[in-house]
Parts: structure tokens; C-alpha cells; sequence
């Protein structure tokens, strides 16, 4: 299956880490004169038997930020449910991996996470948040992706499945909080991209907006949906975020002028009904992997918006 690659990610500017093996892409010219890569991309998940070793073999000694050169991190956040941030998510860590930009996605939702789902590999061996119930300090982002669930080039550290200690994360989610920070940086480190599948508790909200390079939370385009982004971005605002907004649903485009003014925030995208969204769930088939749509689309958009800022902001801790 062909996947086309975001349009301006050409490979100069997105020259992944070296130990991660680039994509062979040809370029071609497109209408636009816009130069687009192409490559052919075939669905293998790729499962992690479980290993004996510790945890604690993960686990660097170095304080977090210090000295580290550290790729960019984004998490996205649904203002209310159903809105499709998990999708969102798990589509701009595939498409940044289709071009050749090595990604990672994390489940940050202990109560409702269901990014391995999202991704169609939650039947697939390896480790989950359980495995990293004892780390601290910063881990070796390089080696935990190894041990990771994959599909399409992206590991992915998700909630334990059913039966494997998800319960205790949803009754005291404090203790993995905590850990949660130095499993980002190590992850961050090792990673061009590292996507944040976040939920609203305020606890998570702060990590996302101490660590995240972008913030970008989803609101549907109902009433209740745009009270509660109403509510959500003044949260983020305080915690020392500054988010942006991407709209979901019927006429969403009619409410983003009203949106900025109301918010003071930016809409990066609107987002309208994707057809075989859906269906490709249902069956398995991580967001993105086609190559085009509506949610494609959205996705190379904020893609191409957070390589912006990296360059603006650089990414040495």
C-alpha cells in the first residue's frame, strides 16, 4: 500500500536521529511544485516477547533536562469525549514516521486509554505502562521502544491490557504520574516525535504542560463540547500551556472564527467526517496509514506546524 508523505517534509528537513535507519523516498514533483516523498508502506505489527530483564536496566542516573538533546513532544487532549484526539494522535505519529521523522506514541489515560486499540495492536506482546511500575529517574528511551508494541515504524507504550493492572492505575494513578516525566525525556530523547495520547485529570494535564512542545486539544462543534474546551483551555493556560485548537464535527469550520475570538487561542484545522475512519479501526488499521483524507490531511497540518516551532525554539534541554 502507498502512503504519500506530508507535503514540505522533504528529507533535508527532516533528517531523523542516526541510529534510526531512514526511509529510501523518491521525490517527485507535485502540481504545487511542492516537493513530496514517496514510499511504500506495509502494515507489520511487530509484537515484544516479554522479557525477564529489570526495569531498573532502563533507568539512567542523570536528572531530567539535563544536558539532553531532546526531539519534539506533542500531546493531544479531548476537550470532551468522542471527539477523535486519540486518532488525531495516533495519525500524526504515523505520518511522522512515513516521513522518516522516527516517532513514538504514549497512552497518558489510565481510566478510558485505549491508544493500542486505536492502533490495532492490542492483542500483540510487549511491554506495557505495568512493566514500568517500579522505574525512576529517566529511562533509556532507545531500549524501552524496543521492547514496545509496533506497527508502521511506531512503538507504542500503552495501558496494561485487560487483567494486567490497570485497575491499580485507575484507583491511585499518583504513583505512575510520577514516573511519567522520565519516561517522556527518555522516550524524547530517542525519538524525532513523541505523541502524547493525554486525558483531563489536572495531574496529567500538568506533565503535558511542563514537557509538551504543543498542546492540542480537540473540541467537538456541539454545545456542551465547545463549553467544555471553554473550560479546558483556561486550564491549560495556567498550567503554563499554550494550546491549540483543532474542531470536530458537523459545520466546524462556521465556529472557528468564533473559537479564536471567544478563546484566544489558534485553530490549527477543522475537522469534518472521515468515512472509513471508522471502519479501519474496527479493523485494526492504525489512523493515517492511507495516506490521504480528511484526517491526513489534519494531521501533515500540525505535523508541519510543530516542525515550525522546533525550529523556532530548538531542542537542546
Amino acid at each position: 500500500m502507498e502512503i504519500a508523505l506530508p507535503i514540505g517534509l522533504s528529507a533535508a528537513r527532516l533528517e531523523p536521529p542516526p541510529r534510526r535507519q531512514k526511509r529510501e523516498m523518491a521525490p517527485v514533483d507535485p502540481p504545487t511544485g511542492v516537493i513530496i516523498g514517496r514510499g511504500v508502506v506495509h502494515i507489520q505489527r511487530r509484537g515484544r516477547a516479554a522479557s525477564t530483564e529489570s526495569h531498573r536496566g532502563l533507568v539512567q542516573a542523570e536528572p531530567l533536562g539535563h544536558g539532553r538533546s531532546m526531539g519534539q513532544i506533542i500531546a493531544v487532549v479531548p476537550a470532551s469525549g468522542g471527539v477523535g484526539a486519540t486518532s488525531l494522535g495516533a495519525a500524526i505519529a504515523v505520518r511522522s514516521a512515513a516521513a522518516a521523522r522516527s516517532a513514538v506514541a504514549v497512552d497518558l489515560d489510565p481510566w478510558s486509554g485505549g491508544l493500542d486499540v486505536t492502533f490495532g495492536i492490542e492483542r500483540e506482546p510487549g511491554w506495557r505502562w505495568d512493566g514500568l511500575s517500579e522505574a525512576s529517574g529517566v529511562v533509556d528511551g532507545e531500549r524501552l521502544a524496543a521492547r514496545l508494541p509496533s506497527v508502521l515504524d511506531v512503538p507504542v507504550l500503552a495501558m496494561p491490557t485487560a487483567g494486567g493492572g490497570s485497575a491499580e492505575l485507575q484507583l491511585d494513578p499518583g504513583p505512575w504520574v510520577e514516573r511519567v516525566p522520565g519516561v517522556i525525556a527518555g522516550l524524547a530523547e530517542a525519538h524525532a516525535v513523541t505523541v502524547l495520547d493525554a486525558c483531563r485529570d489536572e495531574r496529567v494535564l500538568g506533565v503535558v504542560a511542563a514537557h509538551a512542545d504543543a498542546v492540542v486539544v480537540v473540541a467537538g462543534t456541539r454545545a456542551g463540547e465547545l463549553a467544555a474546551a471553554a473550560t479546558l483551555v483556561p486550564v491549560l493556560q495556567t498550567l503554563g500551556a499554550d494550546p491549540w485548537i483543532v474542531l470536530r464535527g458537523r459545520g466546524a469550520g462556521e465556529f472557528e472564527d468564533v473559537v479564536i475570538d471567544e478563546l484566544d487561542v489558534d485553530v490549527v484545522g477543522v475537522l469534518g467526517e472521515d468515512s472509513k475512519l471508522a471502519g479501519d479501526v474496527a479493523e485494526g488499521i492504525p489512523p493515517g496509514h492511507r495516506g490521504r483524507g480528511p484526517l491526513v490531511t489534519l494531521a501533515d497540518r500540525v505535523l508541519l506546524r510543530l516542525v515550525a516551532l522546533g525550529g523556532e525554539l530548538g531542542r537542546s534541554a
